[in-house]
């Protein structure tokens, strides 16, 4: 790997997305043996499950627990662990393991897939990361299993897969279920929709909020203004989904559930609309204002550093800051009583640019290739779903339990591949890659006169 950093015109961050690429093309093939599944599984469905997992995304195009064998859902499993925790922290921890000093290529491209790590701090965080992960998985795998085993009676062993597969699913913000329809059936239920919710929560958070806030209350110093925005951006947009999706769903898709179950359902939507992909509820029910409201939740997405994907709540934050900016006497950008760099607010409108550009680029390409499919807001939903790395879905009109790209063809469902690629990788990726550019800023040009607005 370090060998193909040296070469000249290959940065970092091409080598890191040529990493994820080879680890999708792994898992197509592992998922494509006959060990892995029943029944017809073609090439191009392999290769769109394989980076539905490893993209922690959650689209899928086969029943995932009928189609699968145990074999097939422990590689799942696996790429959907990878994906979440990242694979560079992986060969981090490995280098570690073995005794093995990191190159400078690898240590760059480790700075790259998270860039508020110094390169002193490597080590140190990609433990954290293992660490915060293994834990919260663990505990999230131990309250479901007793719940599944107590209140449903499942067996020890069908017990112990359902809690580990959805604990590891719900951190890393995968959205897979080893149920067809998801968690509808366990709508009422508080432990496991508590549990799930809270595990999503966390894995969208952040490795780096999760490292302070422990810090935090272990030394009883005060938060980082980074962990501050992230938790109050993230409780309002989880509060106002959750009223959102409660009054324009409460008579409607709603309509025939006791009031536990309208809240439940409406607050555990707006959570997993941050990137996890679960579902209580048949999202083909909502009206089309909860699913354009759930289409803004994806776009924004969840946290840096975290298991999922959007163009973050803090750029989020840092945008509505700078359009406040903009309009006031005051051009200034303060938040917590610190001033925000240009830079920063620069890198934040672009990938907001650059994100929506490329989603209106691909629902163009959609709405073209894919007449089959006659709903253009499920079309637009299925796209923020793969850019967002979320993997809710209105679902298929032709086939049971699966997501609406299963009706699509081979175009469409390459479009959403490279949607969930961009989502896992791409705004904060491509912004690294465009300010590594180099150019002559030495030349100075005649300032441009031009009305706009």
């Amino acid at each position: 790997m370090s060998d193909m950093v040296k070469k000249e015109g290959i940065r970092p961050v091409r080598v890191l997305i040529s990493g994820y690429l080879a680890l999708i093309a792994t898992g197509a093939v592992l998922l494509l043996l006959p060990i892995s599944h029943k029944g017809h599984f073609s090439v191009i469905d392999s290769i769109f499950t394989s980076t539905s997992a490893v993209c922690v995304t959650g689209l899928i195009v086969k029943d995932t627990p009928q189609f699968f064998t145990p074999f097939g859902k422990s590689v799942l499993l696996l790429l959907i662990q990878i994906g979440g925790i990242g694979y560079m922290s992986i060969i981090t921890l490995f280098a570690m393991l073995v005794g093995r000093r990191m190159t400078m290529q690898e240590e760059m491209m480790i700075k790259t897939s998270y860039n508020h790590v110094t390169l002193d701090d490597i080590g140190r965080f990609a433990i954290s990361v293992l660490k915060w992960t293994l834990l919260l998985e663990l505990i999230g795998a131990v309250i479901l299993f007793w719940r599944f085993a107590t209140k449903y009676h499942f067996g020890l062993f069908h017990a112990f897969t359902k809690s580990v597969f959805h604990s590891v699913s719900a951190f890393c913000n995968a959205g897979f279920s080893l149920f067809s329809t998801s968690l509808v059936g366990y709508y009422n239920d508080y432990f496991i929709v508590g549990t799930i919710s809270l595990l999503i929560i966390l894995g969208g958070l952040g490795f780096f909020v999760l490292r302070d806030i422990n810090a935090s209350l272990r030394k009883k110093r005060a938060l980082s203004e980074h962990s501050k925005i992230v938790l109050i951006t993230t409780f309002i947009l989880l509060t106002v989904g959750f009223l959102l999706i409660l009054l324009m769903e409460y008579n409607t898709s709603l309509s025939h559930y006791g009031i536990g179950g309208k809240l439940s359902i409406s607050f555990f939507q707006s959570v997993t609309a941050r990137t996890a992909g679960f579902n209580t509820i048949n999202i083909s029910l909502l009206t089309n204002g909860a699913l354009f409201l759930i289409i803004i939740l994806m776009f924004i997405g969840a946290s840096p550093g975290g298991t999922g994907g959007g163009i973050k709540t803090t750029t989020f934050a840092l945008l509505l800051s700078g359009l406040g900016a903009l309009v006031s006497n005051d051009k200034r950008i303060v938040m917590f009583k610190r001033n925000v760099s240009d830079s920063l607010v620069d890198r934040a409108f672009f990938i907001f640019t650059v994100s929506l550009l490329f989603i209106t680029i691909v629902y163009l390409i959609l709405l073209a290739t894919q007449p089959q499919v006659k709903s253009g807001i499920g079309l637009l939903f299925e796209e923020l779903s793969a850019f967002g790395t979320v993997g809710l879905s209105i679902g298929s009109s032709h086939f049971g339990n699966v997501s609406l790209s299963a009706d699509f063809n081979s175009v469409g469902k390459l479009l959403v591949m490279l949607s969930m690629i961009f989502g896992k990788l791409g705004p904060f990726s491509i912004a690294i890659a465009l300010i590594e550019k180099k150019g002559n800023k030495n030349i100075q040009y005649p300032s441009l006169k031009m009305m706009i607005g």
